[in-house]
């Protein structure tokens, strides 16, 4: 029969991505801006997981090789990716001097999705008020 050398997980989740429109490879990226880099995660369910900047972000695929993220307070962001689905560069929607970059690392174990996927869900934005101490 037939082999392959991938895991069955992963290869469940090229699949997923084949349906999807087999472009964005879905777990930790780095994202670049001219302030550094830090880490971000792109989930199936489209969810956009920052550690750094957690909010109830979200991602869609505008077009074919055109993703954008509503990362609310931080603003929206418009990507193209890349043939090889390994890197995206683009800009804050309709600014393209605030480039953004962007390129893939690693897939999530289901327990790093679950930890994204519930610190997404279960986000409250914090409010000043006379309590908060700053």
């Amino acid at each position: 029969g037939y082999r392959t050398s991938r895991s069955p997980r992963r290869y469940a989740q090229l699949w997923d991505l084949e349906v999807f429109g087999g472009m964005v490879e879905f777990g930790i990226w780095d994202f670049s801006y001219a302030g550094g880099t830090f880490e971000v995660a792109f989930l199936a369910s489209e969810t956009f997981y920052s550690r750094e900047y957690l909010c109830k972000s979200k991602w869609t695929r505008s077009a074919p090789t055109t993703v954008q993220i509503d990362w609310v307070q931080f603003g929206n962001y418009t990507l193209e990716v890349a043939a090889d689905g390994k890197t995206m560069s683009g800009s804050v929607t309709g600014q393209p001097g605030e480039w953004r970059k962007a390129v893939f690392k690693r897939a999530l174990t289901e327990q790093e999705v679950q930890h994204c996927q519930t610190a997404v869900d279960s986000y409250v934005p914090h409010v000043h008020g006379p309590g908060c101490g700053h």
